[in-house]
């Protein structure tokens, strides 16, 4: 069948075929006896003409009708084709970090041989990657940077040649720290000197401590995850970093007899990365935050790697659709599914189309797909809690010090961290301040929607308001042994039958890198399915 919007068309109740033939044969004389009306015999022999003449035809059009959803791959040379020399075809559900690398990878992977169609509910490409042109400044209203341990998107930014920008590399802008009614600790510029002060406040020996025990960390994760066993069936032979996934971060900290000042300092970086507090989240959670090293982003939006990789792909994208139930394919031993979905423009048509397999790259319980299989009880149990994060920008006359908020006569730092005492946001930073206009831009993250008289006790007045609502990452919670039966990472990638969900990892770790890294293991698992060989599995 041609990938079109079509219904099925095929007929389990197939007629018996009836002829002239019938009659004649019925009439034939026995080749055995010679008698001139053979009927006894020769009506045995038509019962099995008959099923012959019904079998072979509905078996042979059973297997033409669905040869596209259980083909039989093989790898020729670098092309991975089906027994028909028709290309493999694929449906990846949504277009972020894990959707898109599925994408690219699968065709890295097999030299361009699979035919790939992308979902994405979305507008956009790039899921919670997103970003918005304010005064000719492009802001990041999602995740903001990557860094240099993010192999992926490393790779990703030197191959598409894209132009990346430092992130906090200004050596005349500093940071705070605010508890919501002073700055518990200001560092003016990242200067020499400053850069001293900072180490006596905080303590060169919990900076060591907490240093080496991140790049530990990181050396495993690199090792374990992207080098030895990629790919990878499930997260539950994965076993290395369970010391800090089943231990708080502040637990990690008092066991590396941290100074409550530094400690104060990590707990103010995981509020602006995961909004969570270290009595909150796993230890693993707490150091990635601590991975800053080289941090950037991409001029104009980090939403260019994934559309570099969906161009790469050569896939079929429809965005602004919502895919509304996933059916296993009925053929009798099809492996394949039907995808019905509708376009935002169009809600009430829904369409279908039939694929050999089927990735799911969204979290199942935002994605409201009914899926008409039955999916691993640790999937369904276990669902995530997602972090709701408020994300406000705003377009001001003023800067930080003109407003009566933060209550000083000082110069207010451009960058403002949080402790948890701070209810009223999570972080503030300016974005850029255009001396022409002598208009500022600045983005806050909060975790309930910011109020008119906080921003005008913070700007004074503003000209311009943006919001965003993200249900932005899961609650990294501790976890025990991954190898327990009833978790998640006892799942399998491939939760049914040709079925696969890329978003196992997320309540483990989840970053853009994470993500990618989970569609590329997926595209390796399959790419592997149909012959590709070993060595060309590999990450970045």
């Amino acid at each position: 069948m041609s990938q079109q919007d079509t219904e099925s068309t095929y007929d389990n109740n197939l007629p018996l075929p009836t002829s002239s033939l019938t009659s004649s044969y019925l009439d034939m004389p026995c080749q055995k006896c010679g008698n001139g009306n053979g009927k006894q015999l020769n009506q045995s022999l038509l019962r099995v003409w008959l099923l012959a003449a019904v079998l072979i035809p509905t078996a042979v059009l059973s297997h033409f009708l669905v040869y596209r959803s259980q083909p039989s791959s093989k790898f020729d040379g670098d092309i991975i084709t089906s027994s028909f020399d028709t290309p493999i075809k694929i449906a990846i559900i949504g277009a972020g970090s894990g959707g898109t690398s599925a994408a690219y990878y699968l065709q890295k992977y097999s030299n361009s041989s699979y035919e790939i169609t992308i979902f994405e509910r979305s507008e956009w490409i790039g899921g919670r990657s997103m970003s918005v042109d304010i005064h000719g400044v492009e802001v990041e209203l999602g995740a903001s940077i990557f860094v240099d341990a993010n192999k992926i998107l490393m790779n990703a930014v030197e191959e598409f040649d894209l132009e990346v920008e430092s992130f906090g590399g200004d050596d005349d802008t500093g940071f705070g720290i605010w508890d919501g009614k002073k700055f518990a600790y200001i560092l003016k510029d990242f200067g020499f000197y400053s850069k001293l002060k900072f180490l006596y406040h905080f303590g060169l020996s919990s900076i060591r401590k907490v240093e080496k025990k991140r790049s530990q960390i990181v050396n495993t994760f690199l090792n374990d995850y992207y080098k030895t066993g990629f790919p990878y069936e499930c997260l539950c032979n994965k076993n290395s970093l369970t010391e800090v996934t089943s231990i708080t971060g502040s637990q990690l900290l008092e066991d590396l007899e941290v100074s409550l000042e530094y400690q104060q300092f990590i707990e103010s970086l995981t509020r602006v990365n995961y909004a969570q507090n270290i009595d909150q989240i796993h230890a693993l959670g707490t150091m990635v935050t601590m991975s800053t090293d080289g941090a950037k982003s991409v001029v104009g939006g980090n939403r260019q790697i994934f559309e570099k990789w969906v161009e790469s792909s050569k896939a079929t994208l429809h965005l602004s659709t919502t895919v509304d139930i996933i059916d296993k394919l009925d053929y009798g031993f099809s492996s394949g599914y039907n995808i019905t979905y509708h376009s935002s423009l169009h809600p009430d048509v829904l369409k279908t189309l039939e694929f050999d397999r089927v990735i799911i790259a969204a979290p199942l319980n935002q994605s409201q797909i009914l899926i008409n299989v039955d999916l691993p009880p640790q999937l369904v149990d276990n669902v995530p809690e997602y972090v709701t994060l408020y994300v406000t920008i705003v377009s001001s006359p003023n800067s930080l010090k003109t407003g009566k908020y933060f209550n000083t006569t000082l110069d207010v730092p451009q960058s403002i961290l949080t402790t948890k005492s701070c209810s009223d946001f999570t972080s503030l930073n300016q974005i850029n301040h255009d001396p022409e206009t002598g208009e500022y831009i600045y983005k806050l993250f909060s975790l309930k929607p910011l109020e008119e008289t906080i921003l005008n006790e913070i700007f004074v007045t503003y000209s311009m308001r943006i919001d965003k609502v993200w249900l932005s990452y899961p609650y990294l919670k501790p976890l025990v042994d991954l190898n327990e039966a009833h978790f998640s990472y006892s799942v399998p990638f491939e939760i049914h039958d040709e079925l696969w969900y890329c978003n196992l990892m997320e309540s483990f770790i989840s970053t853009m890198e994470t993500s990618a890294l989970s569609g590329a293991n997926v595209a390796a698992l399959i790419a592997a399915r149909d012959g590709a060989r070993p060595e060309t599995l590999v990450v970045p």
